[in-house]
């Protein structure tokens, strides 16, 4: 490749990324509020001492090295939104500039242009840019280690420190760091069997082994019961027999290849499954022709992840597998590359048919970039354009904004009034809450058991005035016997309030319970 196109590409590339920089800049400085996950951690965060970042002074599993960085941030900068999403937004901007780095070494041409479009407006990777959240910081790290990995390989302690350091801000670290290993062995056979490379090896593995013991083993029955780090599933193998069991009956295979396909829609935001499949399995087989080590890394850990999935030792789904993307764009961007190649090799070089197969290879690979990137690029926009959340990109998150809410009790709250806060609401209502110990001091925060919601409130002597911020599906003082009367019913409030919208109703005395304010 001539200096001229060299210099093409890394202009092009350099484009791209400042786009992609873009729009996360831009979603990150929308008005957006701080949903009930943020809350949680910022809560766990502002304990005091270094409390807050392992377990049990956390409420969910988070590396320590990211609650760590979280910590000195809050206690530097304050909890505000802009400080709470910083990290995130840090760690995202430079997976993006490791990625320019890796796929300019790596992956030139048409092919490393695609990956990096697909990296830059990958809508889940621009969602979880700004959300106060360790996925992004997982993608930095899976990025960075794909980058430095190789041009390690000389130096082994310091390969052996940066491994080690890193599974401390990303658990998922450790499928790259392993990837890599054994792609080495694959590639070079018995050479890579050294004493230093296995020392490099074990290193890492005491590391990770360190980081398990202290934040992960704790949750060996994980609050969401979707983290599957403890191994209990694989254990349970291995009781009945783990090289005896007959994996076809337990669907290990079709399990494995339909997490893998959902990993091609999200994380990597490449939602034709089939086309993205054909060139996802064009891209490993290119790699396993080549034996290219950032390629066959890339490989190993999504065969290692979707393994670990089917197994269930570690969900592959949704933003915990957001760590997942740059392997797979990085494969299908191979795949793309291997498609250009292919046309380039028909007829000799100046033929009629060499020039034609050259370019129907580029139109087909430009066609199958926009049709990939079209869909997540318009998502991208439009939450850098308008700040608004893509509902489906929550899963089944169906929290509002309760900002107003609060701002309301704060205008119009009396020292006697006391507030009742709908579970779902909680932690977001303690956050926006921290410097107004006005509203905190009569606060009844009612459990997720509905049930013990509803005695908690029936226990209750109504008289004065109370404040119900709740949820619309979860109308609970709604099924009180007290209420019914007075509301006429569970039916009147629904008509009332529209379901999953957060709702401020005031009851005072023996007056009818007044609906104050409803978001839209």
């Amino acid at each position: 490749m001539t200096a001229k196109s060299l210099s093409k590409f890394h202009i092009l590339a350099a484009l791209i990324i400042l786009a992609g920089i873009s729009v996360r800049f831009f979603y990150y400085q929308s008005d957006r509020y701080i949903w009930s996950d943020e809350a949680e951690m910022v809560l766990d965060v502002l304990q005091p001492g270094a409390s807050g970042i392992l377990p049990p002074t956390t409420h969910k599993m988070y590396p320590p090295g990211f609650m760590a960085v979280e910590k000195l941030l809050l206690l530097a900068f304050g909890h505000g939104e802009g400080v709470v999403r910083f990290l995130p937004l840090f760690a995202s901007v430079l997976s993006l500039v490791f990625a320019f780095l890796l796929i300019s070494r790596e992956l030139r041409g048409i092919g490393g242009l695609a990956a990096l479009v697909f990296l830059s407006v990958s809508a889940p990777l621009v969602i979880f840019s700004t959300e106060a959240k360790h996925y992004s910081l997982d993608v930095l790290v899976a990025v960075f280690l794909l980058y430095i990995l190789p041009r390690l390989e000389a130096h082994g302690r310091l390969a052996a420190f940066v491994g080690a350091v890193a599974v401390w801000f990303s658990w998922t670290g450790i499928f790259t760091l392993l990837a890599f290993w054994v792609a080495g062995a694959v590639r070079e056979g018995r050479r890579h069997l050294t004493l230093r490379r296995f020392t490099v090896l074990g290193v890492w593995l005491a590391s990770f082994a360190a980081c398990y013991k202290l934040s992960i083993a704790p949750w060996s029955n994980p609050p969401a019961g979707d983290i599957y780090w403890s191994g209990a599933q694989l254990k349970a193998y291995f009781a009945a027999g783990f090289f005896k069991a007959r994996w076809y009956e337990l669907g290990f295979l079709p399990e494995a290849l339909a997490k893998l396909q959902g990993l091609l829609v999200f994380p990597a935001g490449l939602n034709h499954t089939a086309v993205a499949s054909v060139f996802f399995g064009c891209g490993c087989i290119y790699t396993l022709m080549k034996k290219n080590h950032t390629g066959l890394t890339a490989l190993l850990c999504i065969l290692g992840i979707t393994a670990a999935a089917a197994l269930n030792i570690y969900p592959m789904a949704g933003r915990v597998a957001l760590f997942a993307a740059p392997a797979l764009i990085f494969l299908v961007g191979q795949g793309i590359a291997a498609l250009v190649s292919l046309t380039s090799g028909f007829g000799s070089a100046h033929s009629r048919v060499a020039r034609f197969a050259s370019t129907a290879g580029v139109a087909l690979s430009l066609a199958v970039v926009v049709l990939f990137s079209w869909q997540s690029a318009r998502k991208s926009i439009s939450l850098a354009k308008q700040g608004l959340m893509a509902h489906s990109a929550r899963g089944d998150f169906t929290g509002t904004d309760i900002r107003p809410l609060v701002r309301y009790l704060d205008r119009n709250v009396r020292p006697d009034d006391k507030i009742w806060i709908d579970h779902g609401d909680n932690d977001t209502y303690r956050y926006y809450t921290l410097a107004k110990p006005e509203l905190t001091a009569n606060v009844v925060y009612l459990p997720r058991s509905e049930d013990d919601a509803l005695k908690i409130i029936a226990a209750q002597e109504f008289h004065g005035r109370h404040w119900f911020l709740l949820s619309g599906r979860d109308a609970y003082p709604a099924r009180h016997p007290g209420y019914t009367a007075t509301i006429n019913g569970k039916a009147q409030l629904r008509r009332k309030v529209q379901p999953n919208k957060s709702v401020l109703l005031l009851y005072e005395g023996g007056e009818k319970v007044k609906y104050v304010k409803a978001l839209p």
